[in-house]
């Protein structure tokens, strides 16, 4: 498994099935872009925060199971 492979499982086991809102800072680059339902969204963390709060709230008992993961040079896809 490769280290882009580990960031994406580890990202979708803290943040999403322990609700780890720190976690995103740690994983997150700063100048990631943020696509969220057509808004603006200010870059990295900041940007994120918003769509991980209105996740956590509506979405409580959400667990994502992943059962595979490959890798393309610094890209992951995660299934």
């Amino acid at each position: 498994m490769t280290d882009i492979e580990r960031l994406a499982r580890r990202w979708f086991q803290e943040v999403w099935n322990e609700g780890r809102r720190d976690a995103i800072a740690e994983m997150l680059a700063p100048d990631a872009v943020i696509h969220d339902s057509g808004t603006d969204s200010a870059p990295g963390p900041e940007g994120f925060y918003p769509f991980f709060d209105r996740m956590s709230a509506a979405l409580s008992e959400l667990h994502v199971t992943v059962n595979d993961s490959f890798a393309d040079g610094d890209r992951a896809c995660i299934r």
